[in-house]
């Protein structure tokens, strides 16, 4: 078959306006139809989720109450005073039941943070290491919040015709911040005033 070249171009015109019929018109229209469905669907998703209806203030409510209780569950109080003397007491009668009777406890001076004040205090104790263990424990579990800063533990120095110390002493020193005297959310926290 042979074409003219009226026919030719009669072809190329017709296929030219058959493209842009279909990738210039069509395609987009196609697009712009996907696009509406899925917006429509989305909106549809919107308002089949409850807004601020009762069921959903009932669920953030039990939500909220859960959370509450998980919180008051992990928290460890700080009490409003620093009540060292008697920290020091339980700790000195805890370690006493553990057979721990070489130790020093000593407190340094308070500090004031933006959320409570806090009381270093500096333990050291001597004697054999499961009975140590357990003091650390114990120190750690405290029903207040405390914070462990520093542990060391070493052997003690041999004696002078023993090289190796076989007696599983071990002295221990802990550096510890006692926290009390906590800042409420309601008060608000002075902030460090600036100079221009």
């Amino acid at each position: 078959m042979n074409f003219s070249k009226n026919q030719l171009m009669l072809g190329a015109a017709w296929a030219l306006t058959v493209g842009v019929g279909v990738f210039g018109v069509i395609r987009p229209a196609v697009s712009h139809m996907s696009t509406l469905e899925r917006e429509i669907a989305e909106q549809r998703a919107e308002l089949t989720r409850p807004g601020s209806a009762p069921e959903t203030i009932e669920r953030l409510a039990r939500e909220l109450t859960a959370l509450r209780a998980l919180g008051s569950e992990r928290m460890t109080p700080i009490p409003k005073e620093s009540g060292v003397a008697a920290l020091v007491k339980d700790l000195s009668e805890a370690f006493d039941a553990l057979g721990l009777k070489q130790r020093e406890i000593s407190t340094g001076t308070a500090r004031t943070t933006e959320e409570a004040s806090s009381l270093p205090m500096s333990i050291s104790l001597n004697g054999p290491f499961p009975e140590i263990y357990k003091a650390v424990r114990r120190v750690e579990s405290l029903d207040r919040l405390v914070r462990v800063q520093r542990l060391r533990m070493a052997l003690p120095a041999p004696s002078a015709r023993d090289t190796i110390d076989r007696g599983g002493q071990v002295k221990a020193d802990l550096l510890i911040d006692v926290f009390y005297a906590p800042r409420s959310a309601a008060q608000p926290v002075k902030s460090a005033e600036v100079t221009p």
